[in-house]
This record gives structure tokens, sequence and C-alpha cells, in this order.
């Protein structure tokens, strides 16, 4: 929106059967990375692979040359050629293959185009403002004639010498027309073999013919100065081609005019780059996106519009799309979008809110100082929307509120202001769970839009759209119907989903196949994509941990946890030497094939879609004991971790003992004051609390409890039906149900001695439960002060699990500023329950 974008298209020369290798390579892993870094300069990276991009009926009807030729035309002037040892097909009554006759089009006779797309603009003087002499206007005149069928401009076949000069002179100066973007890879003779293995047929050229042909273009491509270079493997050759075209846009885009952004600057561009990406196919919601623009237009009682829908439905797209259009249509308002997970700050609501205070303060003009603390900010941020609210429409845009982190109460939505300024408007998009709840529940309840799949028109149109971007159709009108027939339901991510799945298959013959094996629903699909790419990575194992990792963290893995745990995958140098982490290249390869349905929360990664972490967990971790395993591994990890301190090993380590049913795990971290005392420290008393929860909910011994108190409620609540019954007469007789065993003070003190002496696992928990309960404000307030959990923990009791703790952490010489008791209280398995028995008389029943 605040610059244009532009594209790039690539032509991928080749022949077919023996380079599928390649192709899949370059379209699975190297153009992935060179659409990620062209995406940062605002550039749309087209790759052309005409695997299947011709139908049957055109082949049959001989236009496959045609539509080559055609398309190297709309991607000059960048050209991929890649030459094995075959030459490749030869149509009926041509000299050349298909592939011979693509390059020489393409590169070594474009000098003197024969078929041009844009000689008007040539003619205008508009291609690359660059204007002609009335001499050479009418030769190009004179020389090329109209083609209705072609549509475009064809060479005549009895030009004159004289003006095939002056055309190669003209096209001289045009950089479209130039050589200095086609490049060249020749695969060489070995690796050709370990290729084909028995299939030489598929993989060498067997008529003598074609084999001087083939030897004559590589030498004319090499006789040219093209830039060309063999290769050996399939590695070598990918980053080769990263390497080179990255190089040469890059020096085409030059550098950044506007120099060096600040933190406010570079959000926007990723918010914008978001926003681009999601409305690039945008099709239909007319009228929901009226809708949205009539109540910001409006003055509805309520400010705010939350859209809902179906995970998958497009939400994302519609909101970015309607930034469009509220820019469009009102230039003169102040229109402020944040995605959740467009950068990995914009998941984060004190960094959110300081994006929008700082922008509302840039906007007034204001010199007073933008605060860190969530607290200053939530108190500031309605004030900073009412000056700046003062003769013009503010408008916010917050996609994806569900998402945020769930830190600083975000998702209670409190920190939205309930009196917003009557020039201000929000438009909100959450999925169903606590921040919809929360907007639902406010004072003045919120309009609401919900957004439903595509219809089939906007299905037909996104799918026509897309396909003629990459230069793709169906092979026949089956396969078209059958796929179709699959995107019914009309939702844009499967239909995203599908269509990539099939970008990147190159098989034509196959196509139809691939398609009938399209499944019906979303989980199943990335079910599909999950095998696809373990069948690339020729690593399975790699992939299901990988995944399984994201899946089984309580909010994700961070790049280097997952590098950290992923290092059985890693190639090792020696028997002798443990890898430590997986290699960058492999990481950066594996992360950028699934980037796409990820999503960074403060560097945190998770999956950006539900469905595909349900696929996750059908396919990975279905099995119990696989499940399990998982998080045994991610607990060890951060067991070693914590006491650096690293907050996330702090945070996650309990839960991943938990999840593990490692009981012995969970009882050693949560009765370890060390660790207590590093979790308060980190301010995560109340996280540490919902741990002990947790933790006491998943105990066998704590199961066993709540099931005979479960069984005797059952009792209770039989003997009472039992007593009406008999009551009114229905019954004869009355069961009496075995009483509670009343609890006194022998009981009790058998409790506490049996807790202190011989205490289990579930008695260990519940006093350290007890005492981070019973002391929480103070460890919030004051956790952070070098031995203060220490000194509470030793204050609390004077025997028990605590005190006998306390005995094997505490240093006298290193808390000699703690204030300790010398009368310390007695221990009590059950406080509050002691608390109200001694509170009755001594002759109490």
């Amino acid at each position: 929106m605040a610059q244009n974008w532009r594209t790039i298209r690539l032509f991928i020369s080749s022949t077919f059967r023996d380079m599928h290798v390649e192709r899949d390579h370059l379209v699975r892993f190297v153009f992935s990375e060179l659409k990620e870094r062209c995406r940062k300069q605002r550039v749309h990276l087209i790759d052309v692979d005409l695997r299947w991009g011709v139908s049957e009926d055109d082949a049959q009807d001989g236009k496959a040359l045609d539509i080559c030729l055609d398309e190297i035309d709309s991607c000059r002037p960048y050209f991929l050629g890649l030459l094995g040892h075959r030459y490749g097909w030869v149509p009926e009554g041509q000299g050349h293959s298909i592939t011979a006759q693509e390059i020489y089009h393409g590169v070594l006779h474009n000098e003197i185009p024969k078929q041009i797309v844009d000689l008007r603009q040539i003619v205008d003087g508009r291609l690359e403002d660059k204007a002609l002499l009335q001499e050479q206007i009418d030769c190009l005149a004179r020389c090329y004639v109209w083609s209705p069928d072609r549509n475009k401009y064809l060479l005549k076949a009895d030009v004159s010498r004289a003006d095939l000069e002056l055309i190669r002179s003209i096209f001289r100066n045009y950089a479209a027309y130039q050589r200095d973007r086609s490049f060249f890879f020749f695969r060489s003779e070995s690796f050709t073999r370990e290729l084909a293995g028995q299939n030489i047929t598929d993989f060498f050229e067997t008529d003598d013919l074609y084999r001087d042909k083939l030897a004559t273009l590589k030498q004319e491509i090499i006789d040219a100065g093209l830039p060309w270079s063999e290769y050996h493997d399939l590695e070598t050759f990918g980053r080769q081609v990263l390497d080179l075209l990255w190089g040469r846009i890059e020096s085409e885009l030059g550098k950044l005019s506007e120099g060096e952004r600040d933190w406010l600057e570079e959000e926007a561009v990723l918010h914008e780059i978001f926003m681009a990406d999601r409305t690039r196919r945008f099709v239909g919601r007319r009228a929901l996106l009226d809708r949205i623009v009539a109540f910001c237009e409006g003055d509805a009682e309520s400010s705010i519009l939350v859209v809902t829908g179906e995970p998958g439905v497009g939400k994302s797209a519609l909101m970015a799309k309607f930034v469009d259009d509220a820019v469009h249509r009102h230039p003169e308002w102040l229109v402020i979008p944040h995605f959740v997970g467009a950068s990995p700050s914009s998941t984060n609501l004190r960094q959110t809110l300081k994006r929008f205070c700082t922008f509302l303060n840039y906007i007034t003009g204001s010199l007073q100082e933008v605060p860190e603390d969530i607290k200053e900010l939530i108190k500031v941020f309605p004030d900073l929307l009412t000056k700046a609210s003062e003769g013009r429409k503010i408008l916010l845009i917050l996609d994806a509120v569900n998402q945020l982190e769930k830190t600083d109460n975000a998702h209670d939505m409190r920190w939205l202001p309930l009196g917003l300024p009557e020039n201000v408007k929000f438009v909100i998009s959450a999925l169903k769970g606590d921040s919809l709840d929360a907007l639902r529940t406010r004072r003045i309840k919120p309009s609401e839009e919900k957004i439903t799949g595509l219809d089939v028109t906007e299905i037909r149109e996104l799918v026509t759209d897309y396909l003629k971007e990459i230069r793709h159709q169906f092979p026949n009108r089956q396969v078209e119907r059958t796929f179709f027939e699959k995107v019914k339901y009309g939702n844009p991510l499967y239909l995203q989903v599908a269509l990539e799945e099939l970008r990147i298959f190159g098989k034509f013959e196959e196509v139809a196949g691939r398609v009938n094996e399209l499944p019906d629903n979303v989980p199943a699909l990335f079910d599909q994509v999950l095998e696809r790419i373990s069948s690339d990575f020729k690593n399975a194992p790699l992939i299901q941990d990988c995944m399984s990792y994201i899946a089984c963290g309580r909010h994700g893995m961070t790049t280097e946890e997952l590098k950290t745990l992923l290092r059985v995958h890693a190639p090792r140098i020696d028997s002798k030497t443990e890898p430590k982490k997986l290699p960058d290249m492999l990481w950066a390869r594996l992360y950028r094939t699934f980037k796409p349905y990820l999503f960074e929360r403060s560097g945190v990664i998770d999956f950006f879609h539900s469905q595909l972490k349900e696929a996750v967990g059908s396919r990975y971790l279905q099995n119990e004991a696989d499940r399990k395993e998982t998080h045994k591994a991610i607990a060890d990890y951060f067991e070693s971790r914590w006491r650096e301190p690293y907050s996330r090993a702090l945070d996650e380590l309990p839960h991943q003992r938990t999840k593990a049913e490692d009981w012995e795990g969970v009882k050693k971290t949560l009765t370890d004051l060390r660790f207590i005392e590093a979790k308060c420290a980190a301010k995560m008393v109340y996280q540490l609390i919902a741990d002990y929860s947790a933790a006491l909910d998943s105990l066998p011994e704590a199961n066993e409890e709540e099931q005979k108190e479960r069984e005797h409620g059952e009792r209770v609540q039989k003997y009472i039906q039992d007593l009406i019954s008999y009551a009114k007469g229905e019954v004869q007789t009355l069961e009496i149900i075995r009483s509670v065993e009343p609890l006194n003070e022998e009981a009790t003190r058998e409790k506490t001695a049996r807790s202190i002496d011989n205490p289990t696992s579930l008695d260990r928990i519940r006093a350290f439960s007890q005492f981070v309960h019973a002391e929480s404000h103070g460890l919030l307030k004051f956790g952070s002060m070098p031995g203060y959990c220490l000194q509470q923990a030793y204050n609390s009791s004077d025997n028990g699990p605590i005190a006998k703790a306390t005995e094997t952490v505490m240093d006298p010489g290193a808390v000699h500023n703690a204030v300790l008791r010398i009368n310390r209280p007695r221990y009590t398995p059950s406080p509050a329950l002691i608390k109200t028995l001694g509170a009755c008389p001594a002759n109490a029943v």
C-alpha cells in the first residue's frame, strides 16, 4: 500500500522426463527461499514450470510449442535453462526439440525476436521510457504483423537484411531482451548415470543425430558467453541457482532508498507484506466488505465490529482486503491495521499497545514519552485515541486477537477502552474462545459479521486466477470437474493448500490421480502434506519429530530448542562426536518448507492452523507411548536449562513432566525450592500455582482420592433418593449407607505424623502447593529478592516437607540478611481444616 509491489516471472526450460528431480528440488526448496527473500523487498516471484501447463487438447492441436514460447515472452528477461543428456521431444516436421526452441527463442536468437507481445509499448516509447526514431518505428510496422490467434506480433518471413540489422539495433537497447538474466546449468554425466540407474534410455540420448544437436546447443550457449555451470549433485545445484538468481535480483532492485527504518516503520512494513500476501488472490466477499465499510461510516451504538467464522474460511484475507478498501474509499481516515502473527512482536499485547500508542503519539505531535509498562499503556491508550480523533476518523483493524499471547490477560479484552471516542471504530476478528466471549459480554455489545466459505462463482474465480498466474491447466475436463467437486464447500484454506500441492506436483501424466487422491477435509489434506514433505526430505523421522515437538510444546517451541532436540537427525562427522544441533542449512530448509503453515509468537514457533495440529496429532501422536516419550524428551531438555535461568524452561518443565506422566519427575520439579525460587523470581507465581493444580489433578494418587470421593458422593445421592422414596412409602425398607469416618484430633495427628515421617508424592506436592498459595502475594512482590523465597519457606513451618527441603537447600552463610523466625509454626497437611476444627467448642460433636 505504501509502495507498489513488482512481479518477476522466471521461466524454467528443460526436458521433462529426465529432469523431474531438479525441477522438484527447485520448486519445493530453492524457490521457497528465493520467494521469501523477494517478499521482503516487495517483489512477487513467480516460477513458471510448464510440466502440466499444457492441456491434452492443446498438445493434440500442436499448440504446446506456441504456449511455451508465449510464456517465455511473458517472463522476459528471466530464463533458467537446465540441460542433461537428452535433447528432448522434436515435434513432427521440425528440426529442433521444444527445449532447444525455447532456448533459441528466449535467449540465443532473441536479438531479432520472431514474436513480440509488447510491440505497441515499444512504438509508443513506453517500454523502459525509450523513444524510437521514425525510421525505427516504420521498420517495426512493416516487419511485424498482428496475429489475432496468437495475440501477439509475428516477424514476417520475407524481411530484408537491412531491416533485420535495424531490428537488431533496436532491441539491443532494451533490458528485457538482453541476456544478463539468462542462466544455464548442465548436469554432469556421472550424476546423470547415478540418477538413471537401470533407466538409461530415459536419461541419455540414443540417437546420434540428436546427441550431436545437444552438444551443439550446449556449445552455442558457452560461445555466446552466457552464465553456465556444471553440477554433480542436487544440493550444490540448488545452492548455485539460489545464489545466482538472488544476486541478480538483488542487484537489480538496488539498495532501499529510504535507508535505515526505525522499529515502527519496520513493523508497518511487516504488516504490509502480510496483507499483500493475503489479498493477492482475494476473490468475492463484496457484500460482506460493503457491510463492514457501512458500519465504519455509520453511527451505530457500538464502536466495535467483530468478524467471526470457522478456522480457514479466510478471516485474515477479508480483514486485509477491508484495509485496502477503507484506505482507497476514505483516504482522509487514519487506518491502523494490526495482524497478529505478521511480525514477531505482533502477538504480544504490550508490544501491540506500544505500537498503537507510539503511532498515535506521532500523529498528534506529542512529545510525551510512551510508557513501557502494560498498566500504563492501557491507561494512556484511550487518552491518545481521544486526542488523535479530534477532526479525523480513526479506524483500528485487529486481526486474530485469539492468537495474542495470554500474558497480561490479553484474552479478557479489558485493555480495549470501554468508552470509545465518537470518531473511533474497531474492526476485530476472532475465533471462538475467551477473546470472543469477552467481546460479547461488553456493556455495549459489538456488532458481528460471520464469514463463511466461498460460493461456486468465487471458487471458480480463485482457482482460475491461481492457475493462470502459474501457467498451469488441468489436463482435461474430467480432471477439472473432479477438482471442483473436491473444493465445492469453498473453504479457502483447503483451496490454497490443495492448489499449492498440485503446483509442486510435476508429473503431467499423474495429475489426474493426484487430484483424485485429494481428501475431503483440511486435516486430512494436511496429513497428505506431511506425507509428501516426509518423502521430499527422505527422512520421515525428522519430520515426525519436528512436528511432534511443536505440537507438544505448551505454546510451541523456539528455533534453538527445536534444533537442539532434533540433533539426533544431524549428519555425524565421525562415530565419536555427538552433534549438538541440527545444522543451520538443514533447519533452514525444514523451516522454509513448513513456514506457510507456521506462526511465531515472540520467537516461539506454533501452528498457524489448528487443523495442521490436529493432523500432526492423528499422524504422529495417537499412540500414548509416543506422546509421552515426546513430552519426556522436551522435559529432559528443559531440565538442563532452567537453572540458567531460562524463562521458557521454567514455564514448560512442570507441564512437560505432567504430560509425560513422569510422576517422579513432577515431584522432583515441584518440590525443588531452587526451582520455585527461580520461577517466582521470573514473576511466574501464578503460572506456578497453575502447575500445581495441573499436577494434583493428574497424579494417580490424587485420582484415587477423587474416585473415593466420587463414589461416596454417588452413595450419598442414592441414599437421598432412597430416603425420599421411603418417606413417600414407595419402598418399605431403607439401606443405611456406610458413614464417612469422622475426623478427630487423633486422626489428624496420625495424618500429620505420616505426612512428616513418610510423605507420599501427593503429600509432598500438596505441601509445596499450599506454601506457594499462602505466600503468593509476597512471592510475586518480593520473589526476585535473593533469599526471599527460601526465607519464607523456612519460616512456614518447623517440620514437614517444606522444612526438610530448606535444611538441604539453605546455606547459612548466604542468608545472613534473611529474617528467620525462632518459633516457627507446626506443620499441618490440612491447615484450613485444622483452623475450622480449632474454632469449634471443645465439646462439639
